[in-house]
């Protein structure tokens, strides 16, 4: 499975707050957790394998944990339900 960073992830930072989020699924995340799905999130403009994305995150120092949040609230998607191969 590819995944890739969804058309409709949104993020936002103000003096006070990390906002991440996908429609009206938008929550508040640690100044950490923030610079970390940016890194993320820009890693899946382009779509990566499962062992891709794991190697990204080992090499980033990255808790997969922040990963598996973002496909929660659809920040992340699978790349076949809107890419068909010829």
């Amino acid at each position: 499975m590819l995944y890739k960073t969804s058309f409709i992830a949104v993020v936002g930072k103000t003096s006070t707050k990390n906002i991440l989020g996908a429609g009206t699924m938008q929550y508040m995340v640690s100044d950490d957790e923030f610079e970390k799905a940016l890194k993320i999130l820009s890693f899946l403009k382009e779509p990566h394998s499962e062992e891709e994305y794991k190697n990204f995150l080992h090499s980033k120092k990255i808790s997969e944990d922040i990963f598996q949040r973002l496909i929660k609230h659809k920040m992340i998607t699978s790349y076949e339900k809107f890419h068909k191969r010829r």
